[in-house]
Formats: C-alpha cells, sequence, structure tokens
C-alpha cells in the first residue's frame, strides 16, 4: 500500500496569547491552549518584552519564529515542554 496516512495532524499555532511569569500561552488552530515555559531557551529568556510579542507562524503555524531573537520553536516542542512534569 503506497502513501498510508496515520492519521495525525501536526498541531498548528493561530496565536501567541502572551507571556508571563516565565511562560507563553499559544492558542492552536485546534482550539486548545498551551500554556509553555520559554525561559528555558536562552534567547527568548533574555528577550524585551517587545521581541517576544514580535513573532510570526512558520509553515502554516506548525512553529513559531522570533525574527529579531532567530528562535525557531515548534508547536509540538511546546506541547512537550507543557506536558513534562518537574
Amino acid at each position: 500500500m503506497h502513501g498510508a496516512s496515520t492519521g495525525t495532524v501536526e498541531p498548528r499555532a493561530k496565536n501567541v496569547l502572551g507571556f508571563v511569569d516565565g511562560k507563553m500561552g499559544a492558542a492552536l488552530t485546534d482550539g486548545r491552549v498551551v500554556l509553555a515555559r520559554y525561559t528555558v531557551f536562552p534567547r527568548l529568556a533574555r528577550a524585551s518584552k517587545s521581541d517576544l510579542e514580535d513573532w510570526r507562524p512558520v509553515g502554516d503555524g506548525v512553529g513559531i519564529n522570533w525574527p529579531k531573537l532567530d528562535e525557531d520553536l515548534s508547536v509540538a516542542g511546546l506541547i512537550r515542554d507543557a506536558l513534562r512534569i518537574d
């Protein structure tokens, strides 16, 4: 069988909701909201509020890019971080 689909849909970001207490909120296109730590990424941890708020979706929302910071994060990675138990 060629081209069988697994039926998995990659999570996609619709919007970045904000940055509070070392965490960022992201709204996904499927209606979920993810709250993940951004402080584990040195460039984001050191960034100004205006640089954090200057983001754009990458690859139809599968990632988030901060052009001034030269930082890219995948939405799947943010979800993994949000599910991590410390």
